[in-house]
């Protein structure tokens, strides 16, 4: 168990009740000034477009906003990805379920919306190299004779098919064909009986959280106005009834305010029909909420750095067993859910992709093999009175809503890999409703690289070692801050604390990293730290 004690000392320290203050001398605390300073704006600044809600989606919209010259000011009613955003299969892919519904039933729609993601894939993947990686994923045969004649070359096709998609829109590596022995010596922890074969493609690995941080960073450096722990509490019109901002609530101070804005867009994901709510409650909803969990096992259970894609479960989803962290993440569960701030993982989800992987590894796994679980809510764009097959066939594609009469701007739907053109869609879509808020700037966000990877490199690593850190902790610190590491290792000459010292012993986290992250990652909560701005939760 891992104490908070420790990250509420650090934290403190910064916030001014420690023993030590380490606010330069200034009296106040760097990271409150900063943030009381950014509230102060939001009372007395009317900004050309306002965002609710800080995870994926916000935080781009909110970055190609200001890019084409808009005054832009984000919320976040608790912290940056701290909802669906941080609660992914890490994953950044073009969708092989998707393709294999647009080859089957020859639906363009879907294969548009696998284009368009491998295009999202390969921007996500050079925008932030440090925090993402290219991941060879297996797909394992076990069909018997004279099924597998069948069942391979359809397999073969259907990646060879991902693969031309991506040839246009930036491939990783090319998928190839593994015969049983090469199988097993690529995936030790598979089940050997009945194995025949496999067919590898690959496809990205993100570190969700801090993606999603460095989206809120980067659009604050270029001149966003981004706060967290602030909710959005009603709306405020004119006469005509047309949204001219909002009330806010600092959760952390108390203080309510109002802020104005010329348009609000509601990007807030799961709980886009609550926001629309308060505008007209009359609405119908346009989110069908279903909840996805994953666990995380040991990483014996993808020794070899591959994953491992079961193609069809016994209901018809697809599951994964991916490398993340020292440890195996599997999932994902994909069913109907009601909408809820902390949604739980439930001990029959977790059995279920238990029994499933049962069928795919060689050792059996129980309950006590998961050292974590999680759930998040995917914010499907479609009433329930569509999902006639479940959630598992609405599609993944995103709308966006429009009020009429208050002018309030939804986005709603999509996936992680499709933040960036979902949010250029939204920018677009109200700069041609409001002609007069343009700039003449179009959207500048496909390649803009994030904070931390404009001078990154693979090696860096080694260069943090020689600082005199271990392999480890400099690894972590490559991939975590990127070329900002310098930032977190500065930390460590200010003050006489140790913050060069591991936090837990067994994790490569600094002490540093605390400071840091309270100081320049708006970080407020332990909580913050933990599940956030590290993965110590």
């Amino acid at each position: 168990m891992i104490s908070c004690k420790r990250l509420y000392r650090y934290a403190a320290v910064l916030i001014g009740s420690g023993s030590i203050a380490l606010d330069n001398g200034q009296g106040t605390p760097p990271c409150i000034s900063k943030r009381d300073a950014t509230i102060a704006r939001t009372a007395s600044t009317q900004y050309d477009i306002l965002i609710v809600g800080g995870g994926a989606t916000g935080c781009g919209v909110a970055l190609d906003a200001v890019n084409r010259g808009l005054s832009t000011c984000l919320i976040e009613a608790d912290d940056f990805g701290s909802g669906t955003s941080s609660r992914s299969s890490k994953l950044i892919h073009g969708g092989v379920r998707y393709l294999e519904k647009a080859v089957t039933n020859a639906d363009l729609s879907q294969l548009s919306l696998v284009s368009d993601a491998l295009r999202e894939r390969r921007h996500m993947m050079s925008i932030a190299p440090h925090l993402t990686t290219c991941l060879p994923i297996i797909v394992p045969i076990y069909d018997a004779y004279p099924y597998v004649l069948f069942t391979a070359p359809y397999y073969y096709f259907g990646m060879k098919v991902y693969d031309l998609v991506c040839g246009f829109k930036g491939a990783l590596k090319s998928s190839y064909f593994m015969g049983k022995q090469e199988t097993i010596d690529q995936f030790p922890a598979i089940q050997q009986d009945n194995l025949k074969c496999s067919i590898v493609y690959y496809d990205g690995l993100q570190e969700d959280a801090r993606m999603n941080l460095s989206l809120a960073l980067t659009a604050e450096e270029d001149g966003a106005d981004v706060v967290n722990h602030v909710r959005m509490e009603g709306f405020i019109k004119n006469d005509q009834g047309a949204i001219i901002g909002v009330k806010l609530h600092d959760t952390i101070s108390n203080i309510k305010w109002d802020c104005f804005a010329k348009v609000v867009v509601n990007a807030s994901g799961p709980f886009s029909d609550s926001i629309r709510h308060l505008d007209d409650s009359s609405l119908p909803n346009i989110i069908c909420p279903s909840i996805g969990v994953h666990i995380t096992l040991p990483q014996d259970c993808s020794a070899g750095g591959a994953g491992l894609l079961i193609p069809k479960t016994v209901d018809g989803r697809v599951l994964f067993l991916l490398p993340w962290e020292g440890s195996t993440i599997a999932g994902t569960t994909d069913a109907p859910t009601t909408v809820t701030v902390l949604p739980e993982a439930k001990q029959q989800e977790i059995q279920w992709i238990l029994d499933q992987l049962a069928t795919v590894l060689s050792r059996p796994l129980t309950l006590s093999d998961v050292k974590s679980s999680w759930a998040g809510i995917r914010p499907l764009a479609s009433p329930p009175s569509n999902a006639n097959g479940g959630t598992k066939s609405i599609s993944r594609d995103h709308m966006i809503d429009v009020n009429g009469i208050s002018g309030l701007f939804t986005i709603a739907g999509g996936k992680w890999t499709t933040y960036r053109s979902m949010s250029e869609d939204i920018i677009n879509r109200v700069l041609l409703l409001h002609p007069k808020l343009s700039k003449g700037k179009p959207c500048s966000t496909y390649g803009r690289k994030l904070i931390g990877a404009e001078t990154w490199f693979q090696e860096l690593h080694e260069a943090i070692e020689t600082a005199g850190f271990a392999p480890d902790i400099a690894q972590h610190l490559s991939h975590a801050y990127g070329d900002r590491y310098t930032r977190v290792l500065n930390l460590c000459a200010e003050s006489d604390l140790n913050l060069n010292h591991r936090i837990i012993d067994c994790l490569p986290y600094i002490r540093a990293e605390v400071v840091y992250g309270v100081r320049e990652e708006h970080a407020l909560t332990a909580v913050d730290i933990l599940a956030r701005r590290t993965r110590m939760a």
